[in-house]
């Protein structure tokens, strides 16, 4: 296995006697978040202080391109690739879980001179167009409700991959307070006259505002993963980092509940 690197990319290649395997993480849409590091089976991926920030790094000796942090990176940055086309095993067998669509937009809602939607957004994810065609860059969305909020019509939805809880104690960031409100890249941390505050309603979880300083400065808890599908080893250890080992059994046990359900509902129609 070989791993090369530039400003903007992370590439680590496993070639076999006909096809290549290929892991590519495209730094200019890493936001430092700790979603590929929590989920990684082998702990091959670590987060790295940066000029402008963080990003990531791939230890080639511990990853086994398994493709457990493609799915749940949140802006795409990383892809997996079988002899160049796109190809996961584990989600396309299920093992790994597929997030829910990010946002849904009803554009036959929306007032033909409004752009509240393309203006809250702090990604600028959404444009609408010359038109008022309105398309969403799925990489760029963090299914922020910032939008939602925004929007009179009730037009749009967003799903959100985590539900959880954060909170922030400022006394821990004394020199840091602007870092880590430029950390957040749905802006739920702010810098205000009282210190740092967080909108828990914008927070998406990610954890890009852990790693700035204090560890115990951010008190970050995600207790629900909103997805389908999953069953393999790879994922029950996610669930364990993710949500920790009573939130993983919770979760478990929740869908072993409405799978139970489900079988039973199909038998009453039979």
């Amino acid at each position: 296995m070989s791993k090369k690197e530039s400003e903007s990319e992370i590439s680590v290649t496993q070639s076999f006697y006909v096809d290549r395997v290929v892991l590519t993480i495209d730094k200019t849409k890493c936001i430092g978040c700790d979603l590929c590091t929590s989920i990684c089976p082998k702990e091959a991926t670590t987060r790295a202080k940066t000029n402008g920030g963080f990003t990531v790094e791939v230890d080639v000796d511990k990853c086994v391109l398994c493709g457990a942090c493609v799915p749940f990176c949140p802006t795409s940055a990383i892809s997996l690739t079988l002899n160049g086309e796109p190809k996961n095993v584990l989600v396309e067998e299920q093992g790994l879980p597929t997030p829910m669509r990010k946002i849904e937009i009803d554009g036959s809602k929306c007032p033909s001179d409004c752009v509240k939607c393309a203006e809250a957004c702090p990604v600028e994810a959404i444009r609408i167009g010359e038109g008022h065609e309105i398309s969403v860059d799925m990489d760029k969305c963090l299914r922020c409700p910032w939008c939602v909020d925004a929007c009179d019509e009730q037009a749009i939805v967003v799903n959100p991959m985590f539900i959880g809880s954060i909170r922030i104690d400022s006394s821990k960031c004394k020199g840091k307070e602007e870092l880590y409100a430029q950390s957040c890249p749905t802006k739920a941390i702010k810098l205000t006259e009282r210190g740092l505050t967080v909108d828990p309603r914008y927070c998406v979880f990610c954890g890009a505002c852990t790693n700035m300083g204090a560890s115990d400065a951010v008190d970050l808890r995600r207790t629900r993963v909103i997805c389908s599908g999953g069953f393999s080893s790879v994922w029950s250890s996610a669930l364990k980092k993710l949500l920790g080992t009573k939130g993983a059994s919770r979760e478990h046990d929740n869908r072993a509940l409405k799978k139970l359900n489900a079988l039973v509902e199909e038998s009453r129609l039979k």
